[in-house]
């Protein structure tokens, strides 16, 4: 039996073949660019906020309701819940 594989399908494979061979494999970092983890925290934690900003945060929540649904072949089910 031969089976059928969409054209779509053929056509994503195909664009992520190309793609992957444009794009570099790993990043190597050379001796004069490797940074600290102390620096690496610090850029995070900048990208968050200024630290005023930071320290004025206080903690958030959440409250509400969820319904996850599972479909299968010969049965299905639900799960009712609540966050906080």
């Amino acid at each position: 039996m031969i089976k059928i594989i969409p054209r779509w399908l053929v056509l994503f494979a195909l664009a992520l073949t190309f793609t992957n061979r444009l794009l570099p494999v790993h990043a190597v970092a050379l001796d004069g660019d490797k940074i600290k983890a102390e620096e690496v925290i610090a850029k995070h934690l900048e990208a968050i906020g200024k630290a005023g900003s930071r320290s004025s945060d206080h903690s958030r929540v959440a409250v509400g309701s969820v319904r996850a649904t599972f479909k299968g072949r010969n049965s299905s089910g639900a799960i009712n819940g609540m966050f906080r």
